[in-house]
């Protein structure tokens, strides 16, 4: 049996904003009291000013995206188990208790996905964001989710593989796939985040894009395809956030208290209005791939005579 009272914690917040959009720290702090471990505030701002005291560990990732942040934090952990989680999440209380509880259950557990609900930013543009990125996470959902959401992951920090931290989306695409295929991920229902992003409709959209269109440039980083199958990746993209998605938001909230033809109706709205942007994004992204191949099949390699 694990003595998870011994055990200690790495919380890494993830803040592209800087560390002045961490609004929950205090309560992260809080959860951390009587417990040995560290806050890790991984900061992409382009201004920073350090703000490292006691426990807290500020760090400085200019121009890095979300998943580089992620690894970064992961990377100097020093605790036992690794907590991801990002700016507008505040920890519900006993959250760190709940996770000791469940490693004490789950001792051959590498990988314990939390659930997220949306208590604060109820706002109907803020759940149709919340739906489409988080509804299997949801504890209202009462899902059994196949990975673990960068709101609210545990890893076991020995459990990573110290090249999945090199590359950026190393966390996601690839810890997090290794260890829910080896059935070594766990599902712990009582450790929460609140998910707290006001939206509405003017900027839901944006929010939504950013996300998603970040997440594919991570995982096309992590393996790059020749040109054709790289077009049939981005129709198959753009389909499945356009079709797909919605499909998928319809089954995780039926039978909630969020189940109904208004949310759907967004949903969809969103999806397709991100799908087409993807589109755009990709059109003119292959374009370049093929104009720079055309170049470099036509331009001799030798000086002319």
């Amino acid at each position: 049996m694990v003595d998870a009272q011994q055990l200690s914690f790495s919380v890494v917040v993830t803040a592209p904003d800087g560390i002045q959009a961490c609004r929950y720290l205090d309560a992260w702090i809080a959860e951390l009291a009587g417990t040995p471990g560290e806050i890790i505030v991984a900061d992409g701002s382009d201004k920073f000013i350090d703000c490292s005291s006691g426990r807290l560990h500020h760090i400085h990732c200019p121009e890095t995206s979300v998943q580089g942040l992620m690894t970064a934090g992961a990377a100097i952990a020093l605790g036992d188990w690794v907590l991801l989680s990002e700016d507008h999440c505040r920890p519900l209380p006993a959250i760190i208790a709940q996770y000791r509880d469940r490693i004490e259950r789950e001792p051959l557990a590498d990988l314990i996905a939390g659930t997220v609900d949306n208590l604060t930013s109820r706002g109907p543009w803020s759940f149709a964001i919340f739906a489409i990125g988080l509804s299997q996470f949801w504890r209202e959902a009462h899902l059994v989710p196949d990975t673990a959401t960068n709101a609210n992951a545990l890893f076991r920090r020995h459990a990573i593989a110290p090249d999945e931290l090199t590359v950026s989306g190393g966390l996601l695409n690839l810890t997090a796939p290794r260890l829910a295929h080896s059935g070594r991920l766990a599902i712990c229902r009582t450790a929460v985040v609140d998910h707290v992003v006001h939206l509405d409709r003017g900027n839901a959209v944006d929010f939504e894009f950013a996300c998603t269109a970040g997440s594919i440039n991570e995982y096309r980083a992590l393996a790059p395809l020749s040109l054709p199958a790289d077009i049939w990746d981005s129709i198959k993209r753009a389909i499945g956030c356009a079709l797909i998605v919605p499909a998928r938001v319809a089954r995780n909230l039926r039978g909630t208290s969020q189940s109904r033809l208004a949310l759907l109706s967004r949903v969809t709205f969103v999806c397709v209005a991100v799908a087409w942007r993807l589109v755009l994004m990709d059109t003119k992204r292959l374009w370049g791939r093929r104009q720079s191949g055309r170049v470099a099949a036509t331009t001799s390699p030798y000086p002319p005579a």
